[in-house]
């Protein structure tokens, strides 16, 4: 899996709409989720791509620290940090390591975007939630958003359309080709389709990324399995996205 998003890194930002990418919109969405946060508390962004909720939270002021996976995401993260003049630590690490690569324990951990989705199956997740568990002070806190891929999967839709970005004079508009599988509990290729056009050319830039869907109640379960328990959930059969909060009693 990091192996993919390795590849995809540098172009990465353009899944993100202007408002998406100043990571405004995922700071509003967590105030509430914030202000429970204890004097001097850490936020650990442990699928944080290339830092956009993280230097979000940094730039209001918030304790934050990055891990994720993929060594290119990281790379163009620690960028991003030093040319915003930001002090953010990022480190590529998997959840089940979460525990080796610090001394110290968080008080928020954030796991946002299609991220879970590339467990491979329900002990694999089970595995990343404990992982993410050990990190977390006795009353912390897995903010955790996910694509509804049970809608997705009932609905299979063949394209997913974006609406067009513009940045540094490059002009993008992504699409999503989405490869079904026969059986729904098989993986599914999505090929992440990126024509960039920039001084009248156009180069077409393909990423196929693996996803390994799951349902709402399957993600109950292994939270469950993982020790955590959960708080608040927005999940509806009709909504593409939703958020859980889950605890750690």
């Amino acid at each position: 899996m990091p192996e993919q998003y390795d590849r995809m890194a540098e172009d990465y930002e353009w899944l993100f709409s202007d408002k998406m990418f100043s990571g405004e919109p995922q700071y509003e969405s967590l105030r509430h989720v914030l202000e429970s946060l204890p004097p001097r508390g850490y936020i650990l962004d442990c699928a944080c791509g290339i830092g956009i909720p993280a230097l979000a939270f940094a730039r209001h002021g918030y304790r934050v620290v990055g891990t994720d996976a993929s060594e290119g995401m990281i790379r163009v993260a620690k960028a991003r940090a030093e040319a915003d003049d930001l002090i953010v630590p990022f480190h590529v690490c998997t959840w089940e390591r979460l525990s080796q690569k610090f001394d110290r324990k968080f008080d928020i951990a954030l796991c946002c975007g299609n991220s879970i989705v590339h467990c491979s199956d329900s002990a694999d997740m089970v595995r990343s939630f404990r992982g993410i568990r050990s990190i977390l002070n006795v009353g912390g806190r897995l903010v955790l958003d996910t694509r509804n891929w049970e809608k997705l999967l009932t609905e299979r839709n063949r394209y997913t359309h974006f609406d067009p970005r513009s940045r540094a004079g490059k002009r993008c508009v992504p699409i999503y080709i989405w490869n079904f599988p026969q059986k729904t509990n098989e993986p599914i290729e999505v090929e992440v389709l990126l024509p960039i056009e920039h001084e009248g050319k156009v180069d077409l830039h393909v990423h196929p990324i693996v996803c390994h869907p799951f349902t709402f109640k399957q993600l109950q379960t292994c939270l469950a399995e993982a020790g955590f328990a959960v708080m608040e959930s927005d999940y509806s059969p009709n909504h593409d996205w939703y958020r859980v909060i889950a605890g750690n009693p």
